[in-house]
């Protein structure tokens, strides 16, 4: 879906759950993704953004100006659990490749033979590999802290490659939390945590949801900004 303003298009996702309010997030590379409640008419929710356009148009060009898409060659930054590390490509004539973290370095070890395109998507493959299995690990870990301080804990907890949601709890119980959560810091990850294990017991964005967020980590709303 988009909307124009001042000749000025802005594409945008539109996607519809159980929350009573509608919600707009600018990422930090300028995509735009609106959320509605369900009961809500698509008409009533495209107005509402049309009504927010001068606002959302300018925050989408202010941080797509910034924006820095890894590009995956030498010398790139990534991020693992919020520090910076410098991208370094060693190329050889083995076939199998494999990423390290090496002192503040990550190391993709990657075939000779490639060429540029296929050089950057396999380094994009490695260092996703690699942030999956550290979520493996870590994400548990700090379901278990959060869950231990909240009193609640989940019946299942799945580790998934979501493209547009940092978490979700299912009906069942069931708390997925996306990979990707793990290229930022540990309060990043626990507030991921913290807020769908509050969905364990508010399954909605009520106010009483957001005081129980609140109760436990009264400064979320800064770290909400890290994730965005």
């Amino acid at each position: 879906m988009k909307f124009s303003i001042c000749g000025k298009v802005v594409p945008y996702s539109l996607e519809k759950s159980r929350r009573k309010t509608i919600g707009i997030i600018v990422k930090p590379n300028g995509d735009v993704h609106v959320k509605g409640p369900q009961r809500l008419s698509e008409e009533r929710i495209i107005e509402f953004v049309n009504s927010k356009s001068k606002w959302i148009v300018q925050k989408h060009f202010e941080l797509k100006s910034k924006y820095i898409e890894p590009s995956f060659k030498e010398n790139d930054s990534l991020n693992i659990l919020g520090k910076q590390y410098m991208l370094e490509i060693v190329k050889s004539s083995k076939r199998k490749s494999k990423i390290e973290i090496i002192d503040d370095n990550i190391v993709a070890f990657i075939p000779d033979n490639l060429n540029k395109d296929d050089e950057e998507k396999c380094v994009e493959k490695l260092y996703d590999k690699l942030i999956f299995e550290i979520a493996l690990k870590k994400v548990p870990e700090e379901i278990n802290k959060v869950s231990s301080i909240v009193g609640l804990k989940p019946k299942e907890l799945k580790i998934r490659n979501f493209k547009r949601a940092w978490g979700n709890c299912s009906n069942k119980k069931v708390i997925s939390i996306n990979k990707d959560v793990c290229k930022y810091s540990l309060n990043a990850i626990d507030y991921v945590c913290l807020h769908e294990i509050c969905h364990l017991k508010y399954m909605n964005h009520s106010k009483d949801f957001w005081n129980m967020v609140e109760r436990f980590m009264p400064n979320y709303k800064n770290i909400q900004k890290e994730l965005r």
